[in-house]
């Protein structure tokens, strides 16, 4: 940031779009993935639909119109594109229509060899996000296990896992 402006803007699939309709001058914005909600909605039909379960109005207006709407219009406006695999690349190639040149294939966790030092104080670690393949729960483990390896006094923290504690702990 340099007077008030910004070099890029690294924003979210659902916050992008607002920002680009307002914006009147921009600086290159790029949307990075953390699982297209559109996918892991689709396969959350897909078992409801295999258990014969509704899963309801409200759920249907936001997850098949509005969400929907949000991540399209947020990845269309992107100068770049960043997702995780490519079940999500296809998506954004075949269903979106984006230029295959703005969209790329990167990972939002780093595997247990690229994790810096942890400094001698650090004692917690925190992890934010559902608790799922696609959201990177893999990485973490095999990061915390390598981690707490050399620091067993390193305390792991989820937030927001959406699955109970056995489920996770069952995959350390």
């Amino acid at each position: 940031r340099e007077r008030n402006r910004f070099t890029f803007i690294d924003a979210s699939t659902g916050d992008t779009w607002l920002f680009c309709t307002v914006a009147r001058r921009r600086p290159p914005v790029v949307v990075r993935s953390h699982g297209l909600e559109p996918l892991a909605e689709r396969a959350i039909r897909r078992a409801a639909t295999a258990a014969t379960e509704r899963l309801g109005f409200w759920r249907d207006l936001y997850y098949r119109w509005w969400m929907p709407w949000e991540v399209r219009h947020s990845l269309r406006c992107a100068d770049l594109v960043r997702v995780l695999n490519r079940a999500e690349h296809d998506y954004c190639l075949r269903e979106l229509g984006l230029d295959p040149r703005r969209v790329v294939i990167g990972r939002n966790a780093r595997r247990a060899t690229a994790l810096p030092d942890i400094r001698p104080s650090a004692r917690r670690v925190a992890a934010i996000g559902r608790w799922e393949p696609m959201k990177g729960s893999r990485d973490t483990v095999s990061a915390m296990v390598a981690v707490m390896r050399s620091r067993p006094d390193v305390h792991l923290t989820l937030l927001g896992t959406g699955v109970p504690a056995v489920g996770v702990l069952a995959d350390f």
